[in-house]
C-alpha cells in the first residue's frame, strides 16, 4: 500500500493522527483514509505532510519505510 510510510513516520517522531491532522489543517478522519490508501492524495497534501514530517515527499511514497526515517534512533556502543 502506497502511502504507509506516512503513519510510521508520524508513529516514529511520537506524533498522533490528531496532533498531525491539526498541524496541516485538516480532518482526522481525511488523514487517516490518506494513511490507509482508501483516498488520493493531492500533490500539495502530501508536500504539506512532508513538511510537518520534516521528510521528503518521494519518502512518504516508499512502499517499504527507509529504517533510518521510520526507525527510532538507535544508541551506538563503542565496539573493540
Amino acid at each position: 500500500m502506497l502511502l504507509n510510510c506516512i503513519a510510521e513516520v508520524r508513529k516514529a517522531q511520537g506524533m498522533s493522527l490528531r496532533e498531525l491532522a491539526r498541524k496541516l489543517d485538516m480532518a482526522p478522519a481525511i488523514l487517516c483514509r490518506i494513511e490507509k490508501g482508501q483516498r488520493p492524495v493531492k500533490d500539495r497534501q502530501l508536500l504539506a505532510i512532508a513538511t510537518v514530517l520534516g521528510v521528503t515527499p518521494p519518502t512518504l511514497l516508499l512502499d517499504v519505510p527507509l529504517p533510518c526515517v521510520c526507525a527510532k534512533p538507535r544508541k551506538r556502543g563503542v565496539h573493540v
